[in-house]
């Protein structure tokens, strides 16, 4: 969040059920939280992007639920907005 806001970025969304992160993410630059997940938090980030969809998600939670959220976040750009999945060990024994 933090290059986000030093890179320039208008609105910075952060998505989270937890109070207290909420609280960090404002703290570090997000302008909007979205509390709600699946279609509903993808229906919330259209709303607050007119449509758009995200234009970059970076994923550090990790969780196949959160992976999944942060790709269907992505959608409606063209060409399309990137994905970022950080600390995701996919396949790991």
């Amino acid at each position: 969040m933090l290059a986000a806001k030093q890179l320039g970025a208008e609105r910075i969304i952060a998505m989270s059920r937890h109070e207290p992160r909420q609280q960090l993410a404002r703290e570090y630059g997000a302008t909007d939280i979205v509390t709600e997940r699946g279609d509903d938090g993808v229906a919330m980030i259209k709303d607050l992007t007119n449509g758009l969809g995200a234009h970059s998600v970076v994923e550090a939670v990790g969780t196949s639920e959160s992976m999944l959220q942060a790709i269907l976040d992505i959608g409606g750009l063209d060409p399309p907005g990137q994905t970022r999945l950080a600390d995701a060990e996919v396949g790991g024994d």
